[in-house]
């Protein structure tokens, strides 16, 4: 590929990662959020026509390229049953047909362009987000927007109710923060074992020991069970290893600090554990799983499908909302697509001893625990779903095991 073209391919998709940074936050009011919805269909249709090569793609992609295909053709389908052809159509191309487009870029992507690059918007990004919520932190309170104002009264009441609600920085919700921070700290130590300056490593030290601080801050439960299943195994790979004595040293730092300066954060954590914390999922997951046994085939289409307390919400549980809103086909050929990815990721972590490799595929199994208590990776406007579909596609490519 030429170098020019090359370049200006990679700084389209620098700029679609910023855009979905931007479209996640709730700092922006209806019509700049529409706006940016509009440029990131844009970007994303001249890269996908820059750098796909469907006639390029290897035996794997293809049987990959394959799947998504009768995935998008299943979405179409539950679409049009739950909307019609005109509304139906249109909810199609912003959800199913979006969400299969953008895995096949992704997958091209990670073919063109190395491991650090693919994965730099990210880190960047990320690291903006926790930046944003030190300035939350030490008194800077943004002005919030939604769809209409009871949602945000909904929104805001969680964010400054009871003892039991955590630190939510720059979002409205903790527990976005939380996985904000947990893959925050995950690509900082990727990007610490892929850099050998001390400068860089002194303040990307800096900025993991920052998310740690704010992911323990959150009291999400999902991400800090995601965080202690990643420290758990990349403990185990690689205990012997010097460097991971910095690792620990942080870890024992961070939870000193909180005995001593935030003596009821385990009592509000245990409490979070053993109950429903602010969201009572238990009552959420009944209302779904009814709506699942109601809509089998081919779901209800709709995102936020569970009216809640007069709000509409998601199910938070990625896999019980897939299956309600899109259907048990659709459910399944996604869930077929993720079970490859899984198998390859397990036996990448047995395989191989570099740290970087291993932390891609450890973090890919951390999400996927994560999402049974969110529904993160559904939103294609998100870039928690855009990391994860690049972290799918880089380890189904395994290009990035030359690393």
């Amino acid at each position: 590929m030429i170098l020019k073209k090359k370049n200006f391919i990679y700084c389209l998709y620098f700029f679609m990662v910023i855009i979905s940074f931007a479209l996640s936050l709730n700092i922006f009011n209806a019509e700049f959020r529409w706006f940016l919805n509009k440029i990131f269909y844009l970007v994303f249709i001249s890269l996908f026509f820059l750098i796909v090569d469907v006639k390029g793609f290897n035996r794997r992609n293809l049987i990959i390229f394959s799947l998504i295909i009768m995935y998008i053709v299943s979405i179409f389908y539950t679409s049009l049953i739950n909307f019609g052809i005109i509304s139906g159509f249109a909810f199609f191309i912003s959800k199913g047909l979006l969400y299969g487009l953008i895995t096949i870029l992704l997958l091209e992507m990670v073919v063109e362009f190395d491991l650090k690059k693919v994965l730099f918007p990210f880190f960047v990004l990320f690291n903006i987000i926790i930046f944003l919520s030190i300035l939350v932190y030490l008194g800077f309170e943004p002005k919030y927007y939604l769809d209409n104002d009871e949602s945000l009264d909904y929104y805001i009441g969680i964010k400054d109710r009871d003892s039991i609600s955590g630190f939510s920085g720059i979002f409205l919700n903790q527990n976005t923060l939380g996985i904000f921070c947990f893959l925050t700290i995950v690509l900082n130590y990727i990007f610490i074992n892929i850099y050998n300056e001390k400068k860089i490593i002194f303040s990307i030290v800096f900025l993991l020991i920052t998310s740690l601080l704010f992911l323990l801050l959150t009291l999400s439960r999902g991400a800090i069970v995601s965080f202690i299943l990643f420290f758990f195994i990349i403990s185990l790979k690689f205990y012997r290893y010097k460097s991971m004595y910095i690792f620990y040293c942080i870890i024992f730092l961070m939870f000193s600090i909180f005995y001593l300066n935030f003596n009821d954060f385990f009592e509000k954590l245990l409490f979070r554990m053993e109950n429903d914390g602010t969201s009572l999922r238990t009552e959420i997951w009944a209302n779904a799983f009814e709506t699942i046994k109601n809509n089998l085939y081919f779901g209800v289409g709709d995102f936020k499908y569970v009216n809640y307390l007069g709000h509409e919400l998601s199910a938070h549980n990625a896999y019980i909302q897939k299956i309600a809103s899109d259907g048990l086909i659709a459910f399944l050929l996604w869930l077929f697509l993720i079970l490859i990815t899984l198998f390859f990721s397990i036996s990448h972590i047995f395989k191989y001893d570099n740290k970087v490799i291993i932390a891609i595929n450890v973090v890919f199994i951390c999400i996927l625990v994560n999402q049974f208590f969110e529904s993160m990776i559904l939103n294609i406007f998100n870039p928690i779903t855009l990391f994860f579909i690049l972290i799918v596609s880089i380890i189904l490519n395994g290009r990035y095991l030359k690393y």
